[in-house]
């Protein structure tokens, strides 16, 4: 399952992270699993999207950075002493 995540994040630390979190939801909600037949098809599913969430939230975290500095980058090339 590592591998899986592993194969979208490119980083084994945050690969293992998302899989030990879906385990994690998985163990606590439990008594709600019972209707999934296919367990290893289901967490390769989730472990997939959650993989793809987290680089689409690298994506947000990136653009905002990028704003941040240009609008610094705009700052200190307009005067402060305007009037």
């Amino acid at each position: 399952m590592v591998k899986a995540a592993r194969f979208y994040v490119r980083d084994q630390a945050v690969a293992e992270d998302i899989v030990q979190d879906t385990f994690a939801k998985l163990w606590e909600n439990f008594d709600q699993t019972e209707h999934i037949e296919n367990i290893k098809g289901y967490l390769q599913y989730t472990i997939r999207n959650r993989s793809l969430n987290h680089l689409e939230h690298l994506q947000v975290v990136d653009k905002y950075q990028q704003d941040y500095l240009k609008q610094l980058q705009e700052d200190e090339h307009t005067p402060d002493d305007f009037f």
